[in-house]
């Protein structure tokens, strides 16, 4: 027979943070790759599913989200939407596409660690034209164009978190 006083970690720890949640984005591009699925349903399941085996006491490792975080699809926990969003490594376009065409999506789940995760601000940024995809160092309007004459072209901010620039 089970002892009543006994109860899962993860349930208690649940019930402790009730009103506290951890934001975790995901690169719902990267993460459905191998889904037939739309990224954003894909990412959407994940999260559902997340929580229900994190219910029953899974590990959060063996959970989808714990998947695809060890995995660098997912980042987190993160405290709110704002600091989760800063892994975007650039603006969204109009289609809500990074300058990759990676989607990203962000899902709650209940609060279960000591600390949230805090991004790295002192990242270091470097600003691609939209139009000849020149890259430089410097916000504003592409010097490379603007060297050719053409009219001022804004450049878009990217984080290099790759370390490709």
């Amino acid at each position: 027979m089970e002892n009543p006083n006994y109860t899962n970690p993860v349930e208690r720890r649940m019930k402790q943070k009730q009103t506290r949640k951890a934001h975790f984005i995901i690169n719902a591009t990267l993460a459905a790759k191998e889904s037939c699925e739309d990224p954003f349903d894909y990412a959407k399941g994940t999260i559902k599913e997340t929580l229900t085996q994190l219910a029953i006491g899974t590990s959060f490792q063996l959970t989808p989200l714990g998947v695809l975080e060890s995995r660098d699809m997912a980042y987190g926990p993160f405290e709110t939407r704002t600091k989760a969003n800063f892994i975007i490594p650039s603006e969204l376009n109009e289609k809500g596409l990074d300058w990759q065409g990676n989607k990203w999506f962000i899902g709650e789940v209940p609060m279960i660690w000591d600390d949230y995760m805090q991004p790295n601000y002192g990242i270091k940024r470097v600003y691609r034209c939209a139009e000849c995809e020149n890259i430089q160092m410097f916000k504003g309007s592409c010097s490379k164009c603007k060297g050719e004459g053409r009219p001022h072209i804004k450049t878009m901010e990217i984080k290099d978190w790759g370390e490709d620039f």
